[in-house]
């Protein structure tokens, strides 16, 4: 008996439809099944374990889809448009498991579920488990920025791509726009926090290796420009609190400016404080771990002026859990109230609110009475050595104490527009 012919696409297209199924071979178990509606379907006959099976390979490209439709058992779309050099090297490829004792049917099984999976297993999937996983450790809105950050820039080119199938190319290019617009820091923090999903997903066994793992923001990015914030100058200071102190606005906006400026916290910080966590009897603002960019809690010792100010707002929002309660987005003061503010009195581009941190730290520097340690520890900065932070965690609150109060009557004294030496040395 001869070798069985080898089909043509001639051959295939001379098979017309006939009443019932037939099967046109191609030779090593390689056949093209007709259906009496037009579909001509790649099969492949095999035996293993000593029983006969057979593999669905494909559909021949020209299947009539109009008149297949008829047919219910035909799952349209489900099988790929496969021509005959694809089909028999399909083929090949089963009859290569073949002799690794694989069953190709079952491997196909396999590799459709694999496939299923990865495609549940997104950037975007991933990237959102991870936000979850991590927002109870993160300090105020930071999952939410995260996430916007993320949803504006990286979602729309990688959010689809099932996380396997993402390289280190592919979102170099998605970072790359947010680097043209001149946003180079946030496309920095957006490397860094793709690089942390990959992380999560190795250690979660959804991917088997990062990608990213030797992606660096220095190497593919501009190098960041430093840009220190907006901030008054000593001399500045005096016109600056009394157009504050005459403030036309809600009392609660001017009240919070003033709190800034005695208190050197960010400004993310004072709009989400919360009564409770002032010990006001102590004269100390006590802010936890989970709110503070250093994770660990930072005490603030309060000023007599600071004291008088919050004694004040308290006639405004006693009522409230917060210091500043809002109805918007959040439930305390939104980020731009303080800002807007600061441009009412004509001061936009010439101080904003994180500014007033650097105008403090400044002038106490300059005026050398205060350990740079001591203004430091106020200011919240991380020490990185942690012997030194766990003793200034200890000795330096009284310093502390003493250093506000003098920077309170500073500030008094300037805005009375009178002799100020209360800063000089020896003073």
């Amino acid at each position: 008996m001869g070798a069985p012919a080898v089909l043509t696409d001639v051959a295939i297209r001379n098979a017309k439809p006939g009443d019932k199924r037939y099967k046109v071979f191609d030779g090593k178990g390689l056949y093209l099944e007709v259906y009496p509606e037009g579909g001509r379907y790649w099969r492949l006959k095999y035996r293993i374990a000593g029983k006969e099976k057979r593999l669905a390979i494909g559909v021949y490209p020209e299947i009539k889809i109009a008149r297949a439709r008829k047919e219910k058992r035909l799952a349209i779309g489900v099988y790929p448009e496969i021509k005959i050099a694809r089909a028999r090297e399909v083929a090949l490829q089963a009859r290569e498991l073949l002799r690794q004792g694989l069953d190709p049917q079952t491997e196909k099984k396999i590799a459709k579920a694999k496939n299923l999976e990865e495609g549940q297993h997104t950037f975007e999937s991933m990237a959102k488990e991870w936000v979850s996983k991590h927002a109870s450790g993160w300090t105020g809105n930071y999952s939410e920025k995260i996430g916007s950050v993320l949803s504006a820039n990286l979602y729309p080119r990688l959010g689809s791509i099932p996380i396997t199938r993402i390289t280190a190319a592919m979102l170099v290019d998605a970072v790359r726009p947010i680097e043209a617009r001149g946003a180079v820091e946030q496309a920095a923090r957006a490397l860094r926090w793709a690089k942390a999903i990959c992380r999560y997903a190795v250690a979660t066994g959804r991917l088997s290796s990062s990608p990213l793992s030797d992606v660096l923001a220095s190497d593919v990015l501009e190098p960041r420009k430093t840009k220190s914030h907006p901030h008054l100058t000593a001399a500045a200071l005096g016109d600056f609190l009394r157009q504050l102190h005459d403030y036309p606005g809600r009392p609660e906006t001017r009240i919070a400016v003033q709190l800034l400026m005695l208190t050197f916290v960010r400004t993310g910080k004072l709009r989400a404080a919360q009564w409770q966590e002032f010990d006001l009897d102590r004269h100390e603002w006590r802010i936890p771990a989970v709110r503070m960019k250093m994770r660990g809690p930072h005490v603030v010792p309060l000023s007599t002026r600071a004291m008088t100010l919050l004694n004040e707002l308290h006639e405004f929002s006693g009522y409230s859990g917060y210091l500043f309660p809002n109805h918007g987005k959040y439930p305390y003061m939104s980020e731009n109230t303080i800002n807007k503010a600061i441009a009412n009195l004509d001061y936009k581009g010439r101080v904003v609110g994180h500014g007033f941190r650097a105008t403090a730290s400044t002038i106490l520097n300059e005026s050398g009475l205060f350990s740079p340690d001591i203004i430091e520890r106020q200011l919240a900065h991380k020490e990185q050595n942690e012997i030194r932070a766990a003793y200034h965690r200890a000795e330096y609150l009284a310093d502390r104490a003493r250093m506000m109060q003098r920077w309170a009557d500073f500030l008094d004294a300037k805005q009375r527009g009178g002799e100020v030496i209360l800063l000089r040395r020896g003073a």
